[in-house]
């Protein structure tokens, strides 16, 4: 009998099997066995083998029955392991199958589960149901209350288990039993941290817990959140899933705060342009801007509170991938947004080193343009003219477009080509019909010059009229003395000729501008941009004003939706401030037009004490001190065709698109109202007067301005051609800037012997009022800023003049 009960238990054991291995048994085989430890459905048993003893840690669900069926769960001699392995057991292996009877009668499933607890001894039996998904266990009070529980090494919490591990039901279980989200492992990661490399559904429940927010965006031990280690693992799903969670992207991004507030919820951003994102880019880090694919939706972005500077895992900013991608739309928005044109990345490169590097030189161009530093060496030593001419002659065009604005060769040190080498000769390729520099609108003052005759301080002449801004400056200024005289020409979106000059000038001065000018006057675009001067923006400020307005503005088809410039206006300029100056627009509904200027000075009328009138009703005219100045900006950008008229005011470029006469006229008339009035003290007498144009189009040919009585088909159609080239004809000269407008401005400063110059480039083709071509754009830019640096020396003149007396 005794030979018999002990060839059953070798049949149990064999001396080669796992001791851990989960094996049926019978309790009968048993009976003799000594039980050491009994503690619910688990029991130790004793029995002898030859000179050893064995024994067997056996799990029994039904002790009341002898022959029953058991699994031997641990076979060991050792008596102080195995009692430690039954205290193991004990305190997790009851509970579970109490609440899962399957992890009691399949072997496989109870295999895995004591493996589990083998492998993680300090994890309580709520984080083993949290690891196989078992949410029936969350039902019973002694789980539930381990559901906070903390291991002693790795301090990870059951939803940390049940997130790792993937398991959504009870990931659900815990979070609606109150988890604590806040709960941090060994290594500073909450369960966020372990989600972000799941899937997208877990991040979702998680987000949903009232206290997500509070740790949706926590830094780990590393320095890095949830959101990162989404985008390191290239987890292009849960990056998403983040963000409609509302994660701040800017956290640990940028490389200094630049607004306390975080990003706002981008959900409905992914709603609407999940498509526009360049999944590629994402393992690489940073924010949304940086895998942007299209200008809407880095606008989108921006507004969402992205910083345009934060810097991803590369140390590239969005401005960098943007260039490496040749995405010249959105680098222009990011640009518009005031991000850094000099950023350098780990390898030192500026984004101008990278455009360079695209062949595209209209990229090139955007960064001449926006005012890149480009002597900037990156990690090699490398300048980004170096790196043109190290693309060779195919890439010309580009080697040229920094050559043409002053980029300097290399130091001898450099192993160089002709193209950057001290002593090479190659300079690039020039573009066809470019003559940027061209300083003299006229044969005569050309010649005029070039045989020692006297021009009013150099170039050519024009006015402009819209809106008169007088700006109190240091030195002198508008209250008697010197009066140093700016007008602007109109020209819509070619406007940014007028700012690229500026900022050019503003660099030449060394100050800003308002302070530079007692009197400006601008028509139309240069009447907002007299505005924008009136208020102290710099130029800088104002280019990335004109792009954005672009883009907000030319919406559709013409007229444009004035409600989307008044917007705009009152955005960039201030709803509620007063300035009653600035626009010199014609009263629309009068014939014939009179022009009318909004001023924030008392006009000659009123140093008169006469109250000015409507010449229709004979109704005192409203204050223009008291304007909008949003109102003044509206008034003078209602350009017929483009804008619908603001009120009875349209474009005053129709009257005086260079305002350069009417501006002297209105000081004269001022001077001879306060000689009138006694008051010679604030007479002022105009010391030089700059007049700036928005570009000078190609000359081109006009086929027929015939207009006659046809007698035949083809001769009506030979009509419509000749009243279509004469209409334009005529809105031509009305609006004209240059030509005759310019030689009587050249003509009536020089018998008074003021010094007069006028800055307009040539341009190579011609630009519409409403174009948002933003390689045209930033092309118009670049003739510009080329024509700008070829006359340095009458800009010096310029600036003498402007800072004398000035301390």
């Amino acid at each position: 009998m005794f030979t018999s009960i002990f060839e059953g238990l070798r049949r149990i054991a064999p001396a080669c099997e796992d001791p851990d291995r989960v094996v049926e048994v019978h309790v009968e085989d048993f009976v003799l066995g000594e039980v050491l430890c009994r503690e619910d459905c688990l029991v130790i048993y004793r029995r002898p083998e030859g000179a050893k003893q064995r024994l067997d840690i056996v799990m029994q669900l039904d002790l009341n029955h002898s022959y029953s069926k058991a699994f031997s769960i641990h076979r060991s001699g050792d008596e102080s392991s195995c009692r430690r392995l039954f205290e193991l057991f004990r305190a997790r292996v009851p509970l579970l199958v109490e609440c899962v009877p399957e992890i009691g009668v399949s072997k496989f499933v109870l295999q895995n589960v004591l493996q589990l607890i083998r492998e993680k001894p300090s994890w309580s039996a709520a984080h083993v149901a949290a690891h196989f998904g078992y949410t029936a266990c969350f039902k019973h009070p002694v789980i539930q209350s381990q559901i906070n529980m903390r291991c002693e090494e790795s301090l990870v919490t059951p939803l940390h288990v049940a997130v790792r591990s993937q398991q959504v039901a009870s990931v659900v279980a815990l979070t609606e039993l109150d988890a604590r989200m806040d709960a941090v492992d060994a290594t500073g990661d909450t369960v966020f941290h372990y989600a972000a490399t799941t899937t997208r559904d877990i991040i979702q429940v998680l987000s949903r817990h009232p206290s997500a927010s509070g740790v949706l965006n926590a830094l780990n031990g590393k320095g890095c959140t949830p959101f990162q280690l989404a985008c390191m693992a290239d987890r292009v799903d849960c990056v998403m899933e983040f963000l409609k969670a509302g994660v701040d992207v800017n956290l640990g991004c940028a490389p200094a705060p630049e607004e306390e507030a975080p990003s706002r919820c981008m959900k409905d951003v992914l709603d609407t342009y999940s498509s526009r994102f360049c999944n590629m880019d994402i393992k690489y880090g940073g924010t949304p801007l940086h895998w942007s694919k299209t200008p809407e939706l880095t606008e989108v972005l921006i507004e969402h509170g992205c910083r345009v500077n934060a810097r991803n895992f590369e140390g590239d900013t969005a401005l960098h991938v943007m260039v490496r991608r040749n995405r010249l739309s959105c680098a222009l928005a990011l640009l518009s947004h005031r991000a850094d044109p000099d950023a350098r990345n780990a390898h030192g490169d500026a984004p101008v080193h990278l455009a360079v590097r695209t062949g595209d030189v209209s990229m090139v161009q955007t960064f001449i343009a926006f005012g890149a530093d480009l002597e900037v060496l990156n990690n090699r030593g490398e300048s980004p003219r170096h790196c043109a001419a190290a693309e060779g002659r195919s890439q010309g065009d580009m080697l040229y477009a920094l050559h043409a604005v002053g980029a300097s060769r290399c130091a001898p040190a450099l192993s160089c080509n002709d193209g950057c080498s001290p002593g090479g000769q190659f300079n690039g390729i020039p573009p066809e019909n470019c003559s940027f520099s061209r300083k003299y609108e006229t044969v005569f003052e050309e010649i005029l010059q070039l045989s020692g005759g006297a021009l009013p301080g150099g170039g050519g002449a024009s006015a402009t009229e819209g809106a008169a801004c007088r700006c109190r400056a240091s030195g002198g200024g508008v209250a008697g003395g010197r009066c140093r005289v700016l007008s602007l020409d109109g020209g819509g979106i070619r406007g940014l000729v007028l700012i690229q000059m500026l900022d050019e000038l503003e660099r030449i001065v060394g100050r800003p501008l308002h302070t530079c000018f007692d009197f400006v006057a601008g028509t139309s675009t240069g009447g907002i941009l007299a505005l924008v001067l009136a208020i102290g923006r710099s130029m800088k400020d104002a280019r990335c004003l004109y792009f954005r307005l672009k883009d907000k503005v030319f919406v559709g088809s013409r007229p444009y939706d004035a409600d989307l410039l008044e917007t705009f206006l009152k955005n960039e300029l201030g709803e509620s401030t007063l300035m009653g100056d600035i626009r010199h627009p014609n009263l629309g509904d009068r014939k014939p037009a009179d022009l009318h200027m909004f001023r924030n000075y008392e006009s000659p009328l009123e140093v008169l004490k006469h109250v000015e009138t409507d010449p229709l009703s004979d109704d005192p005219l409203p204050n223009p001190r008291d304007q909008l100045i949003w109102k003044a900006g509206r008034a003078t950008g209602a350009a017929p065709t483009y804008f619908r008229a603001s009120g009875p005011y349209i474009d005053g470029g129709l009257v005086s698109n260079n305002p350069t006469l009417d501006a002297l006229t209105e000081i004269h008339q001022r001077n001879q109202a306060l000689r009138a009035t006694g008051q010679e003290a604030e007479v002022v007498d105009v010391s030089v007067v700059v007049s700036m144009g928005t570009g000078r189009p190609p000359l081109v040919p006009v086929n027929t301005i015939d207009v006659f009585r046809p007698d035949t088909m083809w001769g009506a159609c030979k009509m419509a051609l000749g009243i279509t080239s004469l209409g334009q004809l005529l809105v031509d000269q009305a609006t004209q800037t240059d030509g005759r407008v310019t030689s009587r401005a050249l003509a009536v400063c020089g018998m008074l012997g003021v010094p007069y110059f006028r800055l307009n480039p040539q341009l190579t083709e011609g630009v519409a009022l409403d174009e948002t071509n933003p390689r045209v754009l930033v092309r118009m830019l670049w003739e510009t800023t080329a024509y700008m640096r070829s006359i340095r020396q009458d800009l010096d003149h310029i600036r003498t003049l402007l800072l004398v007396d000035t301390p």
